[in-house]
């Protein structure tokens, strides 16, 4: 009789170990979503912490000290020209401080549990000197999983829970570097400017700078917070700090700014928007205007870049397939224009366009793929831009 009821109780509390496990797996997968939220995951380092799971709930909490910065101030006691006034002085304090890296560091943890404690312990420091170089040798460790595939969260199910842990941490991991990259590597980027950007107050520019769309307005707004915290170097500055910013704004205003500086003729801040723009899923139009405005501006190559780009978003968009061999066959690389439409007619046999620019190009005949700027350009700032080219 005693055999049995420990019998009883062993099966009740396996079963109830369980049931734990599930509830730990289901929550932990369903926080590798993009809608859940910085507040998610505090519930659910609570609900860790309550089941006796501490190394999870303190993975979690981590997480979630990375993806909402470490700021103290409240940003519900900061008035809009408050908030515009601390955004300037802060944008001045970045240009002054935040310089490009030093020598590459050692590597560090491989590890993505102990990676995602380390950065959210070093970004809460102040950035010390051996605190930079720890960031420093992290960003570098960690450096391909921003261009690598999404972990596999779900092909973890069946393992271990440490296993989706893992998963879960490198899923974290990619999460927080593609959304900072602008932020945290070269041309643009570094290990300060990162530092800086985490402590940022939401009153300002924000954690990460994420706060700069509550202030600007439009494109001009851009070039104005960069003129004023720049002073006399505004001209130098432009490049560098309008992809760090347009990497939080939304994507209509990151379009007027790019229309605004082909108008201008900067073809340099152009490019910079674009590695901006190669971060996001969300950029498509940027990438159009840019394409265009580098083409009215005479910029093939950066064109070519920027169409490049918007094929690897819309791989089965036939149109634009055949815009990269027309393109190519108007800077004269006949082969590789060859190559391109050829391709676009595998994947669209009946395309008569495609079919048509195949034949003259075969023909040797370039009449038809002149370019006579941007293809979505209004007249209008076409004549400006044009006019640049004429007088730079």
């Amino acid at each position: 009789m005693v055999d049995s009821r420990f019998a009883e109780v062993a099966d009740t509390c396996r079963a109830q170990d369980a049931a734990i496990e599930r509830l730990l797996r289901r929550s932990l997968l369903a926080l590798a979503r993009n809608q859940t939220t910085v507040q998610d995951r505090h519930d659910f380092a609570d609900l860790a912490d309550a089941l006796g799971e501490a190394r999870m709930a303190s993975l979690v909490r981590s997480t979630a000290r990375l993806r909402e910065g470490f700021g103290a101030l409240d940003s519900r006691n900061v008035t809009p020209g408050d908030s515009v006034t601390r955004a300037v002085a802060e944008l001045t304090v970045a240009i002054a401080r935040c310089k490009p890296d030093p020598v590459t560091s050692p590597a560090a943890t491989s590890d993505p549990v102990a990676a995602c404690h380390s950065f959210a312990d070093l970004l809460s420091q102040q950035p010390t000197a051996e605190a930079s170089l720890a960031l420093a040798s992290l960003l570098a460790t960690w450096r391909d999983l921003v261009d690598g595939p999404p972990p596999n969260i779900s092909g973890r199910v069946n393992g271990t829970l440490g296993e989706l842990v893992d998963g879960y941490a490198a899923y974290e991991l990619q999460t927080f570097l593609r959304s900072n990259q602008v932020l945290a590597f070269a041309p643009h980027g570094s290990v300060s400017l990162l530092q800086f950007a985490a402590c940022l107050s939401p009153g300002g520019l924000g954690p990460y700078f994420s706060a700069v769309s509550n202030i600007v307005r439009g494109g001009q707004d851009v070039l104005g917070l960069i003129a004023l915290a720049s002073g006399g170097e505004a001209t130098q500055q432009i490049e560098r700090w309008v992809a760090v910013l347009s990497n939080r704004l939304p994507e209509h205003i990151t379009v007027e700014l790019a229309d605004i500086l082909a108008d201008l003729g900067r073809l340099e801040p152009l490019r910079a928007l674009l590695d901006a723009a190669a971060n996001r899923s969300d950029r498509d139009a940027v990438m159009r205007h840019i394409r265009d405005a580098a083409l009215d501006l005479g910029d093939h190559q950066t064109a070519m870049r920027a169409q490049k780009l918007i094929l690897t978003r819309t791989p089965y968009d036939v149109v634009e397939r055949r815009r990269v061999g027309a393109m190519l066959a108007a800077c004269g690389d006949a082969p590789a224009a060859e190559a391109a439409l050829a391709d676009t007619l595998r994947r669209a046999p009946s395309d008569a366009e495609t079919i048509a620019q195949l034949e003259a190009l075969r023909s040797g005949d370039f009449t038809q793929f002149a370019v006579n700027g941007g293809s979505t350009t209004p007249p209008a700032r076409k004549r400006i831009r044009f006019s640049r080219r004429l007088t730079d």
